[in-house]
């Protein structure tokens, strides 16, 4: 009897540990959602990524020099500007959208990875730290960069986030347009995209190339007569500025610039500086003043293109001093011919008081603009002038008076005072024959230049 009595027992224990065990993983299912979530919580907190203190790394991260920064290539006609984390963080600091959503919902740090083409970002949701990794992609179009997300992962394990699906179930995009056309740095780039950790933006190089050499035309004109050597940034403006209303126009000086600029890049601001130095300060003035780029960003990206490097140039250009000087001999010579103070005789101008023939090196004198735009060896000639200013009566006509150049290097020009204002004309070695030779003793001053 007490056998059968502990058999029952014992079964009627078993029967009640069934409904028990039950229980117990009913109880585990229940709670498996918050054990898993617990896991998550410690786990994004514990595999977080490392984030930038933006502000420190533009401070402490040496900028790259241009020519570190930039490189040329002919066959393109490019310029290719490299930009780092620390400039993307400089660049961005005072147009970055509004990372704060919410009081619960917000992005608390990030840090921009070019190397890895991702961005890290530590979102803040509802008390809890979420760590992100988005793989990104960038598309230019129509002066607009856009950044894509291509993948996102979850902590430093990099757990997939499945973004694609989650974006078309909330019905959110996955391309952003960043606000880099504030920038008028980059709004003549042709393409940015990333490569080699860098954010890197194409430029043309096309005639623009030459338009702070526009305000000094005027005087690196009569220049490209007279100069004795040919200089580089005189020829390409001179070049493209000839050629600018030809559609299609390829510059053969720029093609040899570029070339120049693949091995030295830095030539680029020293080209910039050379032609605000050659024009008149008020030109410079503006173009620092009125730049629409930034003075931080300008001494950041073109560090060699400043107020003191312009100044320092311009203590060794002598273009508007050369220009003046012509002026100034052209006015002189026809305020004596106007008050018959002078004559003209045979290529020669005559003192009227006592018919000596005067010394043309005797009416500009010496001084240095007078040494490198006469040089010893140069050819002049006296010879009468149809649209010169100051006119004396010759037989029934009246004319004015010019002079007739022929420099050391070949070329030749015609100089007076025509409408007020400085004449000079380029014209062949042939028309200066002529004039010397009395066969054309009447110059016709028609267009200048």
């Amino acid at each position: 009897m007490s056998q059968i009595a502990a058999n029952k027992e014992t079964g009627y224990k078993r029967k009640k540990s069934v409904p028990k065990k039950i229980a117990v993983i009913f109880l585990v299912l229940l709670l498996l959602p918050v054990l898993l979530a617990g896991l998550l919580y410690l786990y994004v907190n514990a595999a977080d990524f490392e984030y930038d203190d933006h502000g420190q790394v533009v401070s402490q991260a040496e900028p790259m020099s241009f020519s570190e920064r930039n490189s040329f290539d002919s066959g393109s006609m490019t310029q290719i500007m490299r930009l780092d984390n620390a400039d993307l963080y400089f660049l961005l600091k005072d147009i970055m959208p509004e990372l704060h959503y919410s009081e619960d919902l917000y992005i608390n740090a990030y840090r921009i990875a070019l190397e890895d083409k991702a961005i890290y970002l530590q979102g803040k949701a509802y008390g809890i730290n979420v760590p992100v990794r988005l793989d990104i992609d960038t598309d230019w179009n129509d002066g607009k960069l856009h950044l894509k997300v291509c993948d996102a992962y979850l902590g430093s394990l990099c757990i997939p986030v499945p973004i694609g699906f989650i974006s078309e179930k909330l019905d959110f995009g996955l391309e952003y347009e960043l606000p880099f056309q504030e920038i008028p740095m980059l709004k003549t780039a042709k393409d940015i995209y990333i490569k080699d950790g860098f954010l890197q933006a194409v430029f043309p190089v096309d005639r623009n190339i030459v338009m702070e050499g526009f305000g000094a035309w005027v005087y690196l004109k009569p220049a490209t007569i007279y100069m004795a050597e040919q200089d580089d940034m005189v020829a390409l403006v001179s070049d493209i500025q000839r050629n600018w209303t030809k559609d299609g126009y390829k510059s053969p000086r720029l093609s040899i610039f570029m070339e120049k600029l693949q091995k030295n890049p830095d030539a680029y601001q020293e080209l910039k500086v050379k032609m605000l130095a050659a024009s008149p300060e008020k030109y410079a003035e503006a173009y620092f003043s009125q730049n629409l780029i930034k003075p931080d960003i300008m001494a950041r990206f073109y560090p060699g293109i400043t107020r003191q490097a312009v100044d320092e140039m311009r203590k060794q250009m002598y273009y508007i001093q050369n220009y003046e000087f012509i002026t100034r001999y052209a006015y002189d010579i026809d305020e004596k011919f106007g008050k018959g103070t002078t004559k003209i005789r045979n290529g020669k101008f005559i003192n009227a008081a006592d018919n000596s023939a005067i010394e043309f090196s005797s009416l500009f004198g010496e001084s240095p603009e007078a040494q490198k735009v006469f040089p010893e060896g140069t050819k002049f000639c006296a010879v009468l002038c149809e649209g010169a200013q100051s006119k004396q009566k010759i037989g029934r006509l009246r004319y004015g008076s010019a002079t007739a150049v022929q420099f050391k290097n070949g070329h030749c020009m015609v100089i007076c005072k025509k409408d007020g204002s400085l004449y000079y004309n380029e014209i062949s070695a042939e028309e200066y024959e002529d004039i010397a030779s009395g066969k054309t003793p009447v110059y016709i001053a028609q267009f200048n230049g």
